[in-house]
Formats: C-alpha cells, structure tokens, sequence
C-alpha cells in the first residue's frame, strides 16, 4: 500500500486565455482539507477551474503497472510538494521520454537498497501519465537501455584490457599522491598506454586476421548512415549539424565501424539487433547526444527505422556497393 493513499491527489486545473490547462499534484494533511488546498492552488497559479481526483481513482493511475514503485519512492518532479511533510523512500524517480527507445519511462536514479524494483528495470508507462512532462528528462537513457549498453561495452573484445588499465592508472595517481613519483611515473605511463592501446579500434585484431568482406560491408553501411543521417539533417535546420569530425575517416567514425564490425560478424542474420546496438553506440558519442535530444520523436524513429533498412538490403546482396570494393576492407 502506497504511504500516500491517504494524503495525494491529484488536481486538474482548467486552461484560461493566457495559461493552458494540467495537472498537478497534491498532498493534504487530511481529506477536509482537498478543497481549500486545492482552491488556494488555483488561485496562486491564476486559473479558475478545478477538479480534484485522489490518486487510486484517477486515470491512468488507478490501472498504472507500476503505480506501487511510483509512489513509494521519491519523486524528481514536484518533490517539494509531494513529499512536503511525508516520509518516503529515499530512492529517487523520475518520468520522462527514453533519448534512445523514445519511449515514456519510469527511470530509477541512484540506487536505494532497500527498494523492490530492480535499478535497470524498465519501466513503460501508460498515456496520460501525470507526472510526465515532454521537456522533462528529454536526454536521459532508461533503465533498459543503459543496461544494453552496459552489456555492448562489456561484450567488446578489449574490454577487461581498458578495466584494467583504467584501474592501474587510478593506482599509480594514488602512489603519487602519496610521494612515490619514480614509482608513479613509469607506473602511469605503462596504464596510460594500456588503456589508450585498448581503446583504440581495431586494435584487438592481428594484422591478417579481419575479414575484409565483413569490413567492406561495415565501410559500406556506415557511409550510407552518414549520407542519411547528413542529407536528414541540412532538411531540418532547426535540428543543428553534425560535427565535421564525426566521419569514417575520424576515429569515432573508426569506433563507429568496428562496431557494426563486430555486430555483423555476431547477427548477421538480425539487421535490428545490428542497427539497435548502432544506435546505442551512436548516441553514447560525445557531442551527439545533444544533437539528438534535439530532434523530434517521430524524426528520431524515421532515422532509426531507415537504418534497419540500409543494414538489411544490404546484408541482402540488394547493394552491391561492398561487392565492388572489397579491396578497401580490412588488413
């Protein structure tokens, strides 16, 4: 049972000339005390209307799946007056739209270790959700899709090589901090060279040993991404651009490639596994995000939905492009 089954409402306040209309939440020492709450809530934001709901009997709360996690944590949004005098769960939520899956979203922030939900669950919520707000959360990830990430990064071959050596850099800045600087020096510059080399694309594959006509076929899909991605772009100038950096001759475009590398080589047969582990990898780009927050939902779908088709007509022998080329493919 929720700890505010007795004291949270909801209000709808009517729209006027000058302010549209929404709802807004509403915690109350008593069920005698709605109606002046509410009132002095209308008043103070200027509208004229009102209509109270408790939480059970409003929609879509009162069919909402995940109602329980909702309202036994603690809220990002309106917590100063949701939990004005009540005591909740210090783990913290928040609703928004996914930047990635797009979709609406109850995310948990931090963890809480006594809250019953799992942190990288996800959470899908119904429409009409009160608590969600289109330009709140707009670049944040989910639960689910940070956890796909997380997987994709710890799949990647180099991965326990960049731990490590991200770990033995922490250990040598410590040992110089504490006064050991020969130690350090030599220490650090070994760790920094380990993580680099891990980082670097590619670099997990002996020179030889890449298929060159799995190369040709990533070269090929990302140049078509790219076209797609600039010719979408100069159509929607309120979009911004893409960085001019941020090509298959960068080493984030190298990035890029060596991820639809390692996808083909593993779906080769799932054009939309190989395009979803894309466009994670795509947006977890620096100076991308921003860029993509940016564009509409319904762009952002279109965009994703034509990769799915680029990846598939051409794991269908459809674009002989790769054919043509397969000289350019890997050493």
């Amino acid at each position: 049972m929720s700890p505010y089954s007795a004291t949270l409402y909801w209000v709808y306040l009517g729209p006027t000339k000058d302010k549209p209309g929404g709802t807004y939440p509403l915690t109350v020492s008593s069920q005698h005390d709605v109606k002046a709450a509410a009132q002095a809530l209308c008043d103070a934001t200027g509208h004229e209307q009102y209509v109270v709901s408790d939480f059970k009997e409003h929609r879509p709360c009162c069919t909402c799946h995940v109602q329980e996690a909702c309202y036994r944590s603690t809220w990002n949004e309106h917590s100063d007056v949701v939990h004005k005098g009540q005591r909740s769960d210090p783990q913290l939520t928040t609703v928004h739209t996914c930047v990635v899956c797009c979709d609406r979203k109850l995310t948990l922030l931090g963890r809480s270790t006594d809250f019953p939900y799992p942190y990288d669950a996800s959470y899908s919520l119904l429409e009409g959700c009160p608590r969600w707000h289109e330009q709140h959360g707009s670049a944040l990830w989910c639960g689910a899709c940070d956890r796909q990430l997380w997987e994709l990064r710890r799949e990647h071959p180099t991965n326990d090589l960049r731990d490590q050596g991200a770990q033995d850099l922490v250990r040598a800045l410590q040992s110089s901090i504490a006064g050991n600087h020969d130690h350090a020096k030599n220490a650090i510059k070994e760790a920094a060279e380990l993580f680099a080399g891990a980082s670097t694309p590619f670099m997990w594959a002996p020179p030889g040993t890449l298929d060159n006509d799995l190369m040709a076929r990533a070269t090929c899909i990302l140049t078509q991404m790219l076209a797609h991605m600039r010719m979408w772009l100069d159509s929607d100038p309120g979009v911004g651009t893409l960085p001019q950096e941020l090509t298959a001759t960068h080493r984030l475009g190298w990035e890029w490639q060596e991820c639809l590398y390692l996808s083909l080589r593993t779906y080769d047969n799932d054009p939309e596994r190989v395009a979803r582990e894309f466009l994670l990898r795509f947006i977890d780009t620096p100076r991308i995000p921003l860029m993509w927050a940016k564009v509409p939902i319904a762009s952002r779908r279109f965009v994703a939905n034509e990769w799915v088709h680029i990846i598939q007509e051409t794991m269908a022998g459809e674009v002989a492009w790769w054919e043509q080329h397969r000289h350019y493919g890997g050493s």
